[in-house]
């Protein structure tokens, strides 16, 4: 548009120029027929031969056309056509009249310029109103949002936005349709944004809390290093690896008197923070009932009935409890649908002892416990686990399974229980690689090293 009027200019300028010169020296007034044709003629070629040069030189730097520059062009284009089709029509209609020659390129030339001329005026009109309806308020909300997406998150103004989307808003067609339909995208962006802020605040908030019911749980389970003091008898290691923030999967181990020593790992079915709480439950009945100097089997009856009450959620466990005299190394077993446990004789390999199970502890009410005796001599280890050992599973979905456990344990059989819990850990990071950890892994190991060891001192 800019350039038009620039060529507008310029053509009455010239024209004025040859008129004055032209009536000096008596040849035709400065405002007749012949200037208003020199006009015409500065202007036609002004922008027939202008604007193809500069689309040209754009289309060689790069340059991206806008709507109206695009709309420009086309109706350039088409004005040329329609100057071409008239200018070929008349010279069909002018060969039929008999017109010389200059006749004929005189009233084509006149016809082609007068076509060219009208199209173009009426093309101008019907751009400046496209212009001022599409183009330009197009062009304000695309730069608009343009400045909204390159703004800072910390530092955009929706409402900002809102206004400038707004002057459009009432207008017809599509111009008010994408005006609005801006205003409602960042309304509901702000409204999402600060929902997303509730529910960031309420996560960190939450994760606070796992965290500290994490630490809570882990300060639960007992440490080797108060029960082994003062004790040769025997050297006792476990490990908890939760899969989430706080697990269902538990191990304990206390002094039922002087000279007996209780053992527990447990899994409760699921995961998070339900199996967590039932986990506290479960331990806390547990220990309390064999401290009180109940057999495994009533130990394991008796909390049954307890956490079969009220238990809406269904949730079960699954123990292995045992207690065993630290001098004579008898001991007596249950096992609550639990993994078997995994029994080193001194001087020989890790091998996996295999009896049956009782139901798990919270099935079901009434249950009656099955418990065997046992005996560890000098120099034999236990090692008992939970299913998330086992099933410790890889990207092909293969189970770690209980062969390797006994073979990452036979990998160095004489190892302390401490070095021995490490081996299978790694084991199960090997095999699994980068696959998540999907269950609870909980083990623990004890060397029995008698009585005599404390007798000797």
């Amino acid at each position: 548009m800019k350039y038009l009027l620039i060529i507008i200019i310029n053509s009455v300028v010239i024209t004025l120029l040859l008129g004055v010169l032209m009536s000096g020296f008596g040849i035709a007034k400065v405002f007749s027929q012949v200037t208003l044709v020199m006009f015409w003629n500065n202007l036609d070629f002004g922008y027939m031969l202008g604007l193809p040069l500069f689309t040209l030189a754009a289309i060689v730097r790069g340059h991206r056309f806008s709507l109206n520059e695009r709309l420009i062009l086309i109706f350039l284009l088409f004005a040329t056509l329609c100057a071409a089709l008239t200018g070929a029509a008349v010279w069909q209609y002018a060969r039929m009249m008999s017109y010389n020659r200059v006749q004929l390129w005189s009233r084509v030339y006149t016809d082609m310029a007068l076509t060219l001329n009208a199209v173009m005026l009426v093309g101008l009109a019907f751009l400046i109103d496209m212009e001022k309806r599409i183009a330009i308020p197009v062009q304000r909300l695309a730069a608009t949002a343009d400045s909204y997406v390159r703004t800072d998150a910390e530092k955009l103004d929706s409402q900002r936005f809102i206004d400038e989307c707004g002057r459009f808003a009432d207008y017809r067609m599509e111009v008010g349709d994408l005006a609005r339909s801006y205003i409602k995208m960042v309304s509901d962006l702000d409204i999402y944004m600060e929902n997303l802020k509730t529910v960031t605040a309420e996560k960190e908030r939450m994760d606070v809390e796992l965290n500290v019911a994490a630490q809570i749980q882990a300060d639960m389970l007992p440490a080797p290093e108060p029960l082994m003091a003062g004790q040769d008898a025997f050297e006792i290691s476990a490990m908890m690896i939760p899969a989430k923030e706080v697990g269902g999967d538990f191990y304990d181990f206390f002094l039922v008197d002087e000279n007996r020593l209780g053992l527990v790992m447990a899994d409760v079915s699921g995961k998070g923070v339900p199996a967590a709480l039932f986990m506290v439950i479960a331990k806390t009945l547990l220990k309390n009932r064999a401290q009180m100097g109940d057999s495994p089997a009533q130990v394991l009856a008796n909390v049954n009935e307890q956490l079969c009450e009220g238990n809406e959620a269904g949730l079960f466990v699954t123990v292995w409890l045992a207690v065993f005299d630290l001098k004579t190394g008898r001991g007596i077993a249950a096992n609550a649908g639990h993994e078997h446990p995994i029994l080193r004789r001194a001087d020989s390999v890790y091998e996996l002892v295999k009896y049956r199970h009782s139901p798990a502890v919270a099935a079901m009410e009434g249950i009656r416990f099955r418990e065997h005796e046992f005996e560890l001599y000098p120099g034999d280890s236990l090692y008992v686990y939970t299913d998330g050992v086992t099933e410790a599973t890889d990207a092909e979905n293969r189970l770690f399974g209980t062969e390797r456990v006994v073979e990452a344990l036979n990998r160095n059989p004489d190892a302390a229980p401490k070095e021995a819990l490490l081996a299978v850990k790694s084991g199960i990071d090997r095999f699994i690689g980068d696959a998540p950890q999907f269950d609870d892994i909980t083990m623990l190991c004890l060397h029995y090293r008698g009585a005599r060891e404390e007798e000797d001192r």
